[in-house]
């Protein structure tokens, strides 16, 4: 944070480079990103409209003024670290995603999320501010706390090795001559070899040093001393249980759903599993694995496409961390903090295009009316309808462009007309509900009863195993139905 004065257009470390998202008009439905920016006065972004650029590039002068969080105030944004915000990119990019999405859409959808999140007891998204770490880097009163460079928090995630380097410095690996997994091929000790040097004896015999060893501290068993020809035989003897019949594709095809400390214990189930499950027989698909989405070498995020020696790579990155390699300890850390967003960013057209329901959508020539936008008005007039009412498990806030206390916004639209269903059927109402957090949040809207099995009926969501019934009394009259109260205990009329 800088202090008073003018901000100065030299180079701040990562952790006060900011980008913000924000919305180019009072109706959010255009959402941009700034440039490269820093902050000022703590609630203050200064930076370039262009996207492309950075504080650094251009004059103060050229510095536009944002506030953080505060849609009242005139121009205001959401603030993202730059790294932060690469890596979320890298979550959702080209590599790990078949379908690598527009870095707009994503700014959109994190927009979104962001301005729909309640801010519980004034708190707001500032710097620091519920971000895993905040308890060691912030305090709440007093002074504030000096820079600790020694602390993860403060090293910059991006600031590890291209992955150019990479391949170099994995490339420097090779098996070590007694099985045990990997040394450096020149035997000298770099700077690099402290961080991945290997402990090739101990007093229980020859076997793995702590950087490969299991999370709980124990020591996995040494790996067999084989050759290819004498595990061939091995594996080639009759099979005893039913996971001995299975072929070796399969099994690979298995062990890629388990982390390396899970098939370490594997291991010790028999004898075959212990010399299929070796580093030198374990093919690079299951290495590549390990760089999945959802496995412990996630947070790397290299080219999945690309040519590796996947395994040098693993154990890179494994050694590297346990010798708390600054950068990629924070850089596993803030994936996991990003992880909730990217995972609502990747269903933001699920969300968007709600399985049931006709998709209205805000006119703005015609008021607090909505439009029909969807495939059912093909050909036929605009149809305009006006909302007589809302109803919510919780109330917003009053304000629609003030910070929510509770509760939540209103993004997307769903509708269905009343359709008279069948005499012999009971008239029942059906609500399904998601449980997020410790939170139960509706989800969808069933018109009919379940015996009628007609799922376009329904609005919004429609989750039969959380789905609970009401009926609807014999006297209620559907032209002149009207919700006055909406719980998630029953409804009301």
């Amino acid at each position: 944070m800088d202090d008073e004065a003018s901000p100065q257009p030299h180079v701040r470390p990562w952790y006060a480079e900011v980008r913000g998202i924000y919305s180019i008009n009072t109706a959010l439905d255009y959402i941009a990103i700034t440039g490269l920016g820093i902050i000022r006065c703590r609630n203050k972004l200064y930076a370039p409209l262009s996207s492309d650029q950075s504080y650094a590039d251009v004059g103060t002068e050229s510095l536009e003024e944002w506030r953080f969080c505060q849609p009242s105030k005139g121009r205001w944004c959401f603030g993202f670290h730059d790294s932060c915000w690469r890596l979320l990119l890298l979550r959702l990019g080209d590599g790990q995603n078949d379908c690598p999405q527009n870095e707009m859409d994503i700014a959109e959808s994190v927009f979104y999320q962001l301005y729909c999140t309640p801010c519980l007891e004034a708190s707001s998204f500032q710097f620091g501010h519920d971000y895993e770490g905040a308890a060691q880097t912030h305090k709440r009163f007093g002074r504030v706390m000096a820079v600790d460079l020694s602390s993860p928090f403060y090293a910059d995630p991006c600031a590890i090795p291209s992955m150019g380097d990479l391949k170099v410095i994995a490339s420097g690996f090779c098996k070590a001559s007694d099985g045990s997994v990997w040394k450096r091929r020149d035997g000298a000790r770099s700077k690099a070899e402290t961080v991945v040097s290997i402990d090739y004896h101990s007093e229980g015999g020859n076997c793995i040093s702590s950087p490969f060893g299991s999370a709980d501290g124990r020591r996995p068993p040494s790996f067999p001393n084989h050759t290819r020809e004498e595990l061939c035989e091995e594996l080639q003897r009759p099979k005893h249980n039913f996971f001995d019949a299975l072929s070796s594709e399969l099994k690979f095809d298995i062990f890629s759903y388990l982390s390396f400390d899970e098939l370490l214990n594997m291991r010790l189930v028999c004898r075959n599993l212990a010399l299929l499950a070796t580093v030198d027989t374990l093919p690079q698909s299951y290495w590549r694995s390990r760089f999945l989405l959802g496995q412990e070498a996630d947070f790397l995020f290299p080219r999945l496409t690309d040519k590796w020696d996947w395994s040098r790579l693993f154990f890179w990155t494994r050694a590297s961390l346990r010798a708390r390699l600054l950068p990629l300890v924070n850089r596993k850390r803030i994936r996991q903090v990003l992880e909730p967003i990217a995972a609502l960013v990747d269903l933001k057209g699920v969300f968007q295009n709600g399985p049931y329901g006709s998709a209205f959508d805000p006119v703005q020539s015609q008021g607090g009316y909505l439009r029909l936008i969807d495939g059912e008005s093909t050909g036929k007039p605009p149809q305009l309808m006006e909302i007589a009412g809302s109803f919510s498990g919780q109330l917003a806030s009053i304000g629609a462009d003030s910070p929510l206390n509770e509760g939540c916004r209103v993004l997307y639209h769903r509708s269905h007309p009343f359709m008279p269903s069948s005499q012999h059927h009971r008239k029942r109402i059906g609500i399904s509900t998601v449980q997020i957090g410790v939170r139960i949040f509706i989800s969808g809207i069933n018109l009919f009863p379940p015996e009628c099995n007609v799922i376009d009926r329904a609005v919004g969501y429609h989750i039969p195993g959380s789905e609970k019934w009401m009926e609807i009394p014999s006297s209620f009259d559907r032209d002149s139905v009207h919700i006055h109260k909406f719980t998630f205990i029953g409804l009301g009329w």
